[in-house]
């Protein structure tokens, strides 16, 4: 009788766990608004962005566009089409229902990789979620941001655990058979393929290593889900519009690559929580104790596919990268092999397994976990609150035949900072900003967005003109011409003013006129600018190169 209330109290609270891991996604979820890639998404053009199509209305639309998208743009088709089905026909609400489970059981899946227990529990799963958010780039926008973002990142990474999970379960020869397991599996495993380039080919590479170590024991439940995998990679990697894709960022030259390695570089420090600490921790096992991490890894196949998969998504990102997104798979595994490797150090102490083991079921911890994940989504839920305002200002602002919008995000007192004054404010600030933009979606870009303001054009204007709307502006108008004071524009040379965090600005007197601008380095600057009676406003981004500007006209 004891076992059995013990069950359902197990049961209970795990039910509790999955309904705040779910629900708070949910709430999070709802608060986003569709800018950017989203709205091209809505209309059914060529090539993605194109901006020579209709608005969808029907699922033949979405197919028809996106067999266009298949030959010009890249293979997701699949991903693509379920983002097109919800921005246009089914909306946002069921969306979010649906993400939501989705991110559940990307924590599940997470979690029984991670190897906490056996068994799931209340607390293995709320410690498994917590760590997800932290090995995950940039989540409070690549899956809470846009519904295209979740769909491309969110919706593979829960298909590529699911898929390890699957093919790890058919391990022993004679589990998981008859015709009906084999057939929804291939099923599966054939569309998990299919779904994401930066998903499915490293873990295709991975699964490749995994069949060599195991070619003995490799049961032909997991040979035929590996072959379907890789079918379903084929048919996305295939696509001719990828050939269009791998032009982005400059394409396959020596000079691009260093960029992205440039950029892959900083990624992997600043928004990849778990690269660095995994990579540490192997190298330090491998020093340290150099022959039991060898028979580690010799039980451990599986373990070591992870690692493989891990060093082939970065080796691809060398030559692909274009933003943090594309760490998604590597985050994910890294964080799995941080937790097997505490994992591994604890139960080789029989003293410490034990008090794990009771700690670990201890309701004082659950009690615990549930604070600290609801107190993080109050925290996050607040800060994305003012962001989410804004943005659906932004569309009422389009709704109303305005051709300048205002993205205002300045916060109270934040336009007199300055660069050099109220020092210890700004790191007060820019800890916080960092601790939160893991769940936030500020940093989506609005301000010198083309799509975004291409596609509130299209959305709004009369006619659907792709260019009604000119200007997207950080702040108001009144409050760039006060920052603006002062700065200089004379003879092919710019000296900027700090306008607020992430921006500058500069005034063009009457009579001036300046085109291209270039920054120290040479670089040309996205702008966004706007007329007043006397005079020219222009915003930049905010960065050390754009203090100081050269111009032609």
């Amino acid at each position: 009788m004891l076992k059995k209330e013990l069950r359902v109290r197990r049961h209970v609270w795990l039910a509790i766990a999955c309904l705040l891991i779910a629900g708070t996604f949910f709430a999070l979820d709802l608060q986003s608004v569709s800018t950017g890639d989203d709205l091209g998404y809505m209309f059914g053009d060529t090539t993605h962005h194109l901006g020579d199509g209709e608005r969808i209305h029907t699922p033949a639309d979405i197919t028809r566009t996106l067999s266009l998208h298949y030959i010009t743009t890249n293979g997701r088709f699949l991903v693509h089409w379920i983002a097109m089905f919800f921005l246009n026909i089914a909306g946002h609400t069921p969306f979010c229902i649906i993400n939501s489970l989705i991110f559940l059981l990307t924590a599940v899946f997470f979690t029984r990789i991670s190897g906490f227990t056996k068994q799931l529990s209340a607390n293995t799963l709320l410690l498994g979620a917590i760590a997800l958010w932290l090995s995950v780039p940039e989540p409070g926008v690549n899956w809470l941001g846009l519904v295209c973002y979740a769909t491309n990142y969110l919706w593979p990474a829960c298909a590529s655990l699911a898929i390890i999970l699957l093919i790890n379960s058919r391990s022993e020869k004679g589990k998981g058979r008859g015709v009906l397991k084999i057939v929804a599996g291939t099923v599966f495993a054939l569309i998990a393929g299919s779904l994401q380039e930066s998903f499915s080919l490293p873990l295709s590479g991975g699964l490749l290593v995994l069949w060599i170590v195991q070619r003995k024991s490799y049961t032909t439940q997991q040979k035929i889900l590996t072959l379907a995998y890789w079918l379903g990679t084929l048919v996305c990697v295939v696509a001719p519009g990828n050939l269009n894709h791998a032009t982005q960022g400059g394409g396959f030259t020596a000079e691009a690559i260093l960029h992205k390695l440039n950029a892959l570089y900083w990624a992997i420090w600043e928004e990849s929580p778990t690269i660095v600490p995994a990579i540490c921790i192997a190298i330090c096992s491998m020093v340290m104790r150099f022959r039991a991490f060898g028979r580690f890894f010799k039980r451990n196949c599986f373990l070591v596919s992870t690692i493989i998969t891990i060093i082939f998504a970065l080796l691809l990102a060398c030559v692909t990268f274009t933003s943090a997104r594309q760490l998604t798979l590597p985050g994910i595994l890294c964080g799995i092999a941080i937790i097997q490797a505490v994992i591994t150090f604890v139960s080789n102490r029989r003293k410490r397994v034990i008090t794990a083991g009771k700690v670990m079921r201890s309701p004082w911890l659950t009690t615990l976990l549930i604070v600290i994940y609801t107190a993080g989504f109050v925290g996050a839920w607040t800060a994305r609150q003012t962001t989410s305002t804004h943005l659906r200002s932004l569309h009422s602002q389009a709704s109303q035949s305005r051709s300048t919008l205002v993205f205002d995000s300045t916060r109270p007192g934040e336009q007199t900072i300055g660069e050099q004054g109220e020092t210890m404010r700004v790191i007060f600030e820019a800890t916080c900003d960092r601790l939160f933009e893991r769940f936030d979606f500020r940093h989506l870009p609005v301000v010198f967005d083309g799509y975004t303001k291409r596609g509130l054009s299209r959305l709004y204007s009369p006619g659907g003109n792709s260019k009604y709307i000119t200007t997207i502006l950080p702040t108001t108008p009144e409050k760039i011409a006060d920052a603006a004071e002062g700065s200089y524009v004379a003879e092919g040379k710019i000296k900027t003013n700090f306008l607020m965090k992430g921006y500058r600005c500069f005034s063009i007197p009457v009579g001036i006129e300046v085109r291209q601008l270039r920054d120290s380095n040479g670089t040309a600057v996205p702008y966004e600018r706007t007329r007043l009676a006397s005079q020219i406003l222009v915003v930049i981004p905010d960065t050390q190169e754009t203090r100081n500007l050269t111009y032609s006209n």
